[in-house]
């Protein structure tokens, strides 16, 4: 893998080009693995830029960043990442060994590498709004949906997964994903279901296939993200 790192982060990451061997002849796994690599770098890169503003959402928000480089490149290497303590407190001897290993393979180790399969990165309790993983949602997690779709056809895919989202954030508010607990979940979907009934107002009464179109774009927003984020065991 060859990439060049941006220049306005070359006082802070002085690589340059960026040679990184992927170690496999499967090409399906080497794509992959760059993949991973590509998106741990722009995370860092992110989180660099975050850095240099001065607020604690800033701050809080380039820690969330650097967390997900850490969790894309241990990805990368093949590794799921894990927080150091539970490195020392899970992982049997072996398997840290193996990590270790896989640390000095490097010609150089960075401190990235290392924080990716030791556990070293800090974990920001992530505060993401639902309209800002929306935003991230259709200009990065969702990209193969919209891949072979027209300007036209890709603004229309969009309008309709906002309407779902706008709902949501009428009803419940712009609160971060997180918050999102079984009671809020309960409270929406009670809400739609009452929407699918006679309207005192007189208003035409939405249909199943409309109400569970709805709720399904909200579910995609909440369990892609946290996949996104390298979060694979969040409950529906």
């Amino acid at each position: 893998m060859c990439d060049v790192s941006p220049r306005r982060f070359k006082d802070v990451d002085k690589r340059g080009l960026i040679q990184i061997a992927l170690r496999t002849r499967s090409l399906e796994v080497a794509m992959m693995r760059r993949k991973s690599l590509a998106e741990a770098d722009d995370a860092l890169w992110s989180s660099l830029a975050l850095q240099a503003e001065d607020s604690e959402r800033a701050r809080s928000r380039a820690t969330t960043e650097r967390h997900r480089s850490a969790v894309a490149r241990a990805m990368a290497e093949g590794f799921v990442y894990r927080p150091v303590e539970e490195v020392a407190a899970r992982l049997d001897l072996e398997a840290i060994v193996d990590r270790l290993r896989n640390v000095d393979r490097s010609v150089e180790p960075t401190e990235e590498k290392t924080e990716a399969l030791l556990g070293g990165a800090p974990e920001e309790k992530d505060r993401t709004t639902v309209s800002e993983a929306f935003e991230l949602y259709v200009s990065k997690i969702a990209f193969d949906d919209q891949y072979n779709k027209s300007d036209a056809q890709r603004k229309s895919w969009e309008k309709r997964k906002q309407v779902s989202i706008d709902y949501f954030i009428e009803r419940e508010g712009d609160i971060p994903l997180l918050d999102i607990t079984r009671e809020v979940a309960t409270r929406y979907r009670d809400w739609w279901q009452s929407r699918m009934l006679p309207q005192k107002d007189g208003a035409k009464p939405f249909t199943p296939n409309t109400v569970n179109r709805h709720i399904g774009n909200m579910r995609s927003l909440y369990l892609r993200y946290f996949k996104y984020r390298g979060e694979t065991d969040v409950e529906d």
